[in-house]
């Protein structure tokens, strides 16, 4: 037998571990948590042979009581562990007695160590063979000083000492329970847990033998990136079932919706039992401390979901406990078969990726992808070379089926985002993923309301949008009403729903004078307008937009002159348009013939104030300090208002300063983005940087409003007595839409013709809002008319673009709550405007959506953007024999417009009908919405 396993495993007659006078029992024990019985390993104190005891180390003696002392029952472990009353039954006591545990008393616990585990006794045994070895070594190169002394070291005690005993440690070993003895899938020992998260490379690289002998590599330690881990047990943590309630539910809304991997009602089942009997070692424990470190990270900064951790580097701490506790039981599953240790593997890869350890998140997502594999052969979903089988195939249950390819395809959508990052091969996951595509949702998995107003509209006094599209008083056809107003526009626009529109601009604003648009027309000064070259007769002003506005039933956003314009002026329109005291601007507003306010709700902070075509063009410090004294002035005099901080596009560090600056005084941060593409896909690719601005610009939303959250002196607002900043801003997508400035410049009107990939492209579009709708406050369309726009206007008529369609008929059925969808389909893979988006974004042949409104309508909008190929798609999610309403808007090229196409082909809305069963065939080059009462 080695030396240390003898050692470990002989007793004097006493009893006790030679040379210790301890008992076994007392050398390493389980300390139990407040809370949730975590079972934390005592640090190991590990006393040599001839040393002295310490003072500290000798029991102070008890004074002698003036009553007679009585010792009370003691309770059995499991009680003991629990911190709860035991009623000292014999021979089960009955808390065990009613849950079923192993009622043990510590008198009736064995004490014979050669009772442990096989585990731990083949751990003791490596060690040993570790022990010899290196005393070998020392002795074959001739660095041991005398032959009488070795140099031992303790790895948990941390210190070398000479020694004449044989090598070797005298280690102090649990005495396992006797529900312990035949159990091998148990925890190891305290001592063994203590002694194995010491055995690190960088402890080990610094004992004797390789600190004395191998110097270079014990100074290598300086170059290595360690990740902190949990060190001792004075680093764990008990876990309120409270708190672990409050981040399952976090993780649900804000992680589980974007990789919808669980059956709901089955995880709760598991947090109950974790809750109710704390933490164990097994697989229920580990998914749900994985869910935990994911949720710490990603709860909105303000939510205190766990007590006093709001902050960024107390969440990352804990967010690590938790993941490191949850590391510590994974191993046992990663050759288990089910479909939770699938899912462990995926959130240890999505933890992994997001703290930044890209090659590790790309291992975890292969192995969770592999996992899924064999569950869906072993289910019948694939055969043995991993083809898909049809859909007829009897195997698992279909909700499990539903859950596991729905966990594929989540690995697989990870992969390729890790692809180009990690610089790997792409691995054979994906290999089915074009001829089996497939949309899975539930509409009880809602991620948020859906706010109205993301259908939004914008109107500028640029091109043919004002005069001539929505205002044309002298029409020979008769088509303006009394107002000057189109009434075929106003029409079209009505069949739209647009709830808001943005008024004046766009860049016209920088040098608009707002006075120059009010009273009598024919005292309007006529003015040169810089931003379009043009020239401005102000017929149209601020009472002909408000007019118009009331007639399509939508709500004014108006657009502040941070150009040219003065805080006075700003405060006179605001006076002008909300104000019903007696003062110069309001009674000016009655003399125009306006009794009442126009109450206008929502005011931006200027418009694209960082660019260099911009009359007064900023920097963002100026910008941030002006728009800071701005708002203070704007809310002092109407505190009802919205204001909307003027941004980039999302993820640039403009964004990030002003944020930083203004965010406690906005409520919502606006951006820009036009897609664009000389051919089809990078047309539609170039959508998807739009979804990631969204992301980013978010996440700058959340570390602005961190920041302020820290300072130690918040300002006040002496408006409404409170703290500012504690409602988090949302994003204004202000301007947005298709648009190619080569093929429609913005100083000759950008009247551009929209062809069916436009089309398309737009309700990828607004199936990106739907999908983020969580982060947006609002979205307007540039424009309503004529520049860049659904509709063109002659002096006969008006006529519809491909884009009209697909804002007609999100705007009609797309509203209530956003629907989790996951989607798995081809992917297009080549080149990309702008070109990061190829690195960066995953761009599927098939895009989705879907929401649930009010009256329990189901609406699920899917773009098919291939050029060749229908799509039979497995819908999951829709019972069998459910009647389906069908829209349609397609055609046979992605270059077909109602003004040019083949065979004068015209775009437009085909409705049919449809019965669920099999697969839905979701025609090349359309987009399709889906409508069904649940």
């Amino acid at each position: 037998m080695e030396p240390l396993l003898a050692n470990i495993l002989s007793l004097d007659s006493s009893g006790t571990l030679p040379g210790t006078g301890l008992p076994p029992s007392s050398k390493g024990t389980w300390i139990p948590s407040q809370a949730a019985s975590i079972p934390v390993p005592a640090m190991l104190s590990v006393p040599q042979q001839h040393s002295q005891p310490s003072s500290a180390d000798t029991p102070v003696s008890r004074e002698a009581a003036s009553y007679a002392r009585r010792r009370v029952g003691t309770a059995c472990t499991v009680c003991r562990s629990r911190k709860t009353k035991c009623d000292n039954q014999r021979p089960i006591c009955g808390f065990c007695k009613a849950t079923g545990g192993a009622c043990v008393y510590p008198e009736d616990a064995p004490s014979d160590p050669s009772k442990l585990d096989r585990g731990s006794l083949a751990i003791l045994q490596r060690l040993g063979e570790m022990e010899q070895r290196l005393t070998t070594l020392l002795d074959r190169q001739h660095h041991v000083s005398s032959p009488n002394q070795d140099l031992a070291r303790s790895c948990t005690a941390g210190h070398t000492e000479p020694q004449t005993a044989t090598p070797g440690w005298d280690v102090g070993v649990d005495t396992p329970s006797r529900a312990e003895e035949t159990s091998y899938d148990r925890p190891p020992s305290g001592d063994i847990v203590t002694r194995s998260s010491e055995m690190r490379v960088e402890k080990i690289l610094k004992w004797p033998a390789f600190s004395v002998n191998h110097p270079s590599l014990a100074s290598s330690l300086g170059r290595v990136d360690t990740i902190p881990r949990v060190v001792g047990s004075d680093s764990l943590f008990d876990i309120d079932p409270e708190v672990i309630r409050n981040l399952v539910e976090n993780f649900l809304v804000t992680n589980h919706v974007k990789n919808p991997i669980f059956n709901i009602n089955e995880l709760w089942v598991s947090v109950r039992n974790v809750a109710e009997t704390g933490l164990r070692w097994d697989r229920e424990t580990c998914l749900v401390l994985l869910i935990c470190a994911i949720s710490v990270l990603s709860a909105r900064i303000g939510e205190e979901i766990h007590p006093g951790y709001s902050k960024h580097r107390s969440r990352l701490n804990r967010a690590e406990l938790y993941f490191q506790m949850a590391q510590r039981r994974i191993g046992m599953l990663y050759h288990s078969n089910c479909l939770m240790a699938a899912q462990c593997s995926f959130l240890t890869a999505v933890y992994l990726m997001t703290t930044f350890r890209i090659m590790a998140a790309w291992k975890a997502f292969s192995q969770a992808g592999s996992q899924c594999v064999g569950l869906l052969v072993a289910g019948g979903s694939l055969d043995e070379e991993g083809r898909a089988k049809s859909p007829e195939t009897e195997g698992m249950s279909v909700g499990d089926q539903q859950l596991e390819e729905s966990l594929y395809w989540s690995c697989l959508k990870s992969e390729l985002e890790l692809r180009t990052d990690t610089m790997t091969t792409f691995t054979s996951l994906s290999k089915d993923h074009e001829s089996s595509p497939s949309i899975s949702f539930d509409p009880e998995h809602t991620i948020a309301d859906i706010n109205p107003l993301i259908y939004g509209g914008f109107t500028e006094h640029m091109g043919r949008c004002i005069y001539g599209g929505i205002y044309e008083p002298d029409n020979a056809h008769s088509l303006s009403d009394e107002n000057g107003l189109r009434t075929d526009v106003v029409k079209c626009i009505k069949e739209l729903q647009v709830p808001v529109v943005r008024y004046p601009g766009g860049n016209f604003c920088a040098t608009y004078r707002w006075q120059d648009g009010i009273g009598p027309k024919d005292k309007r000064p006529k003015r040169p307008e810089l931003a379009w070259e043009g020239t401005e007769p102000n017929t149209f002003g601020t009472d002909e937009f408000m007019a118009w506005c009331k007639e399509i039933g939508a709500e004014p956003y108006l657009c502040l002159n941070m150009g040219t314009g003065t805080l006075e002026d700003a405060l006179a329109w605001v006076e002008y348009c909300n104000s019903n005291k007696d003062t110069y601007y309001a009674n000016l507003r009655r003399q125009n013939g306006h009794d009442e306010p126009y109450r206008v709700k929502y005011w931006a902070l200027g418009n694209e104030m960082w660019g260099p075509w911009q009359v007064e063009q900023h920097t963002k410090e100026d910008y941030s300090k002006k728009a800071l004294q701005w708002a203070r002035a704007l809310k002092l005099l109407d505190p009802s208002i919205q204001l909307i901080l003027c941004g980039k596009d999302g993820y640039s560090d403009w964004d990030r300063y002003t944020l930083q600056q203004c965010v406690r005084w906005v409520d919502m941060h606006s951006i820009h983005y036009y897609s664009m593409g000389k051919g089809h896909y990078t047309n539609i690719s170039s959508v998807y940087g739009a979804e990631r601005a969204i992301q980013v610009c978010s996440s700058l939303i959340d570390l602005a409003r961190c920041e302020f959250d820290m300072s130690p002196f918040p300002e006040v607002d002496r408006i409404n007595s409170k703290p500012l900043g504690k409602k988090r801003p949302t994003i204004c997508f202000d301007e947005w839409n298709v648009w190619d400035p080569e093929r429609a410049p913005g100083n000759k009107g950008a009247e551009e013709q929209y062809s069916l990939s436009d089309g398309l492209g737009v309700a990828i579009w607004l199936n990106v809002f739907i999908r983020n709708c969580k982060e947006l406050g609002m979205a307007t369309i540039a424009q309503s008319v004529n520049v860049i726009a659904p509709l063109m206007t002659t002096p006969q008529g008006v006529w519809k673009q491909t884009t009209y369609f697909p804002l007609l008929l999100f705007s009609k059925y797309m509203h209530g709550k956003s629907v989790a969808v996951h989607v798995r389909s081809g992917t297009y893979e080549g080149p990309t405007w702008p070109e990061w988006i190829e690195s960066t974004c995953i761009v599927p042949k098939l895009d989705a959506s879907a929401a649930v409104d009010e009256d329990g309508w189901m609406n699920v909008a899917v773009v098919n953007s291939d050029e060749e190929k229908t799509l039979s798609t497995k819908l999951d999610g829709i019972k069998v024999g459910t009647e389906v309403q069908v829209f349609t808007v397609g055609g046979k090229s992605y270059q077909a417009s109602d003004a040019n196409s083949a065979d004068d082909e015209k775009i437009g809305i085909c409705e049919t009908t449809w019965t669920s069963g099999g697969s839905f065939q979701f025609q090349r080059l359309s987009f399709t919405l889906l409508r069904w009462k649940l």
